[in-house]
């Protein structure tokens, strides 16, 4: 029986040093993550704020543009604009997951927040004493923030790359009328 024991509590070591591994990669991840959201938004709300600049000065107007291309214009800034919305969700804290969280495990702020002041040393002592239920329960906290950010990274490209080619495809057609 000991030697079952032993290769159980060996195999619960390698367990859980992979989860922390793993948590460890995430958290990274997690600053790549949010490195790049924000380099993007502040990127396009450059561009945008130039384009804004240029148009609140009286250097160029959307209104300088044929009748039948500006309503393409008009899309691309909209197609934009959401990209620059889905950038700024993707660097807005999130904490939406309180609710959603195992009663008795106690492993981030809000968690810390969500439990009564007399239950709360106990809470952190049960937490402390299941190491592994804190391990997964990060490892999931953290896989659903990167995701949810690089969703908000790929859908702002998506939208900056169909704004960019409308308001192109306007200007070049504005040309030819």
């Amino acid at each position: 029986m000991r030697g079952r024991a032993r290769a159980a509590k060996a195999r619960d070591g390698i367990y859980l040093a992979y989860a922390r591994q793993l948590l460890s990669e995430s958290r990274e991840e997690l600053v790549r993550a949010d490195n790049k959201s924000a380099l993007l938004l502040a990127s396009s709300g450059i561009i945008g704020g130039a384009i804004l600049a240029a148009i609140l000065a009286g250097d160029w107007s959307p209104q300088l543009l044929s009748p039948c291309v500006a309503w393409i214009w008009w899309s691309g800034a909209v197609a934009a604009l959401g990209g620059i919305i889905s950038f700024a969700s993707s660097v807005y804290p999130v904490t939406k997951y309180r609710g959603q969280r195992p009663v008795n495990v106690v492993a981030y702020f809000g968690d810390v927040l969500t439990v009564p002041q007399a239950d709360l040393q106990g809470r952190l002592r049960s937490t402390a004493q299941a190491r592994d239920a804190r391990v997964v329960d990060q490892i999931r906290i953290i896989a659903m923030i990167v995701d949810r950010k690089y969703r908000g990274i790929q859908t702002g490209l998506w939208c900056i790359a169909v704004g960019l080619t409308l308001c192109s495809a306007s200007s070049i057609a504005n040309w030819f009328l």
